[in-house]
C-alpha cells in the first residue's frame, strides 16, 4: 500500500489549505447546511490520505468510526460474495461523495470494501475527536443525504425490476415474472371463500416456426415473435388478464374468473387474428404456408390441495394434442 498520510491541526484558521479544506466541505451534501463555527471545527479536525490506484481505503468487517469524504479521484465499492470467487461491484464514487455514513450512524463494521480507482485523495473525519453537539450536526446531514440515497436506489430497483420482468425482445413480461403473478394468482383465488374462483390457463406456440427460421432467418423471425406479442397486447386488456413469452415460440396466458368456455374464446379469437396477419411461412404446407398457431386450454378451481403447476402441466398437454390433430386450432383437457 503506497498511500501517504497528512494530518492537519490548524492554528491559522485563514491560511490556504484551511481555506481550501472549508470550501471543499461545504459544497459537500452533507455539510451544506451546518454552521460555519461547525464547519471550522470539522476541518481543524480533519485527517488528509492520498491513495494510488488499487489501495485498499477501507476493508469489508473494519472498525471504523470515521466518515470518508473524497476530496479527488474515485473509488469502487466491492462487496464479498461467498458464492463468488470475485468480488461484486456495487458502486463507483467521485469527488464530493461520501462513505462510511453507515457505519458512523450505527456503530457496526464496515459492510463493502473500498478501493481506489486512480490517484485518490480522501478527507477522513473521526467521530472521537469531535464533541456530541458537532457530531449532532453531522449526523442530521448524514440521514438527509442517506434519505436522498434511498429514494435514489428505491427508484432504480423499480427500474431493473421492470427489466427483469420483461421480455428483451417482445416488450412483454418474461417466463419468470409470468409465474410469480400466477402463483400470486392462484393464492388470491384459494383464499376466496365465495364467488368465482375459476382460473383457465391457454398455452401455445407458432407452428413450423422452425421452418420459418430456416426460410427467412432469425431477424424475421424476431420481427415474427414481436408481431405475436403485439396481438397479445391488443387482445387481452381486462386487469385480470396476464399474459408472457414462456419460452422461444412459446406463450402462456392466465385468464382469472374465467370459465372453459370463456377461454376457449379467448383462445379461438387469438389463433383467428393471429392467422389474419397474413404472414408468410412458405414451406409451412400444413397451415396453408402462412404463420398460424396451435393452442392448448385448461381450466380449474383454484384449491390449496392441488398442486398449481399442474394447470400450466395439462393446459401443455392440450397444446401438444392440438399439434398432433392437424395445428392451427384451439384443443382444451380437463384437469383429472
Amino acid at each position: 500500500m503506497s498511500h501517504s498520510i497528512h494530518i492537519y491541526n490548524y492554528k491559522d484558521k485563514h491560511n490556504e489549505r484551511f481555506q481550501d479544506h472549508f470550501d471543499f466541505l461545504r459544497k459537500v451534501d452533507c455539510f451544506d447546511k451546518i454552521p460555519d463555527s461547525v464547519l471550522e471545527n470539522l476541518t481543524e479536525n480533519l485527517v488528509e490520505t492520498n491513495y494510488a490506484r488499487g489501495d485498499i481505503i477501507l476493508n469489508e468487517g473494519d472498525i471504523s468510526n470515521q466518515l470518508y469524504v473524497i476530496k479527488s479521484g474515485s473509488v469502487m465499492i466491492n462487496k464479498f460474495l461467498s458464492e463468488n470467487p470475485h468480488d461484486c461491484k456495487i458502486t463507483s464514487l467521485i469527488q464530493g461523495d461520501i462513505f462510511g455514513e453507515l457505519s458512523w450512524l450505527d456503530h457496526e463494521p464496515s459492510s463493502a470494501t473500498v478501493e481506489a480507482i486512480e490517484d485518490t485523495t480522501i478527507l477522513a473525519i473521526a467521530a472521537s475527536n469531535l464533541d456530541a453537539k458537532i457530531k449532532h450536526f453531522i449526523d442530521e446531514g448524514l440521514v438527509l443525504t442517506l434519505c436522498r440515497r434511498i429514494r435514489a436506489a428505491n427508484e432504480n430497483i423499480l427500474l431493473l425490476a421492470a427489466l427483469c420482468n420483461k421480455d428483451e425482445l417482445t416488450g412483454i413480461p418474461n417466463r419468470r415474472y409470468f409465474r410469480h403473478i400466477y402463483l400470486e394468482e392462484w393464492a388470491r383465488a384459494c383464499r376466496q371463500q365465495t364467488g368465482n374462483r375459476n382460473l383457465s390457463i391457454i398455452m401455445f406456440d407458432i407452428d413450423n416456426f422452425k421452418l420459418y427460421n430456416d426460410t427467412y432467418g432469425h431477424q424475421s423471425g424476431d420481427v415474427c415473435l414481436k408481431r405475436i406479442g403485439a396481438v397479445l397486447r391488443r387482445n387481452l386488456n381486462r386487469v385480470t388478464d396476464f399474459y408472457g413469452r414462456y419460452g422461444g415460440e412459446e406463450f402462456i396466458i392466465l385468464l382469472a374468473n374465467t370459465n372453459e368456455d370463456s377461454a376457449i374464446n379467448v383462445a379461438e379469437k387469438l389463433r383467428v387474428d393471429i392467422e389474419r396477419l397474413a404472414l408468410p411461412n412458405a414451406q409451412s404446407i400444413e397451415t396453408d404456408r402462412r404463420v398460424t398457431i396451435s393452442l392448448g386450454v385448461s381450466t380449474c378451481q383454484a384449491d390449496k390441495n392441488l398442486n398449481p403447476m399442474k394447470l400450466i402441466n395439462v393446459s401443455d398437454q392440450a397444446l401438444y394434442e392440438a399439434k398432433t390433430m392437424g395445428k392451427n386450432i384451439v384443443a382444451f383437457k380437463s384437469i383429472e
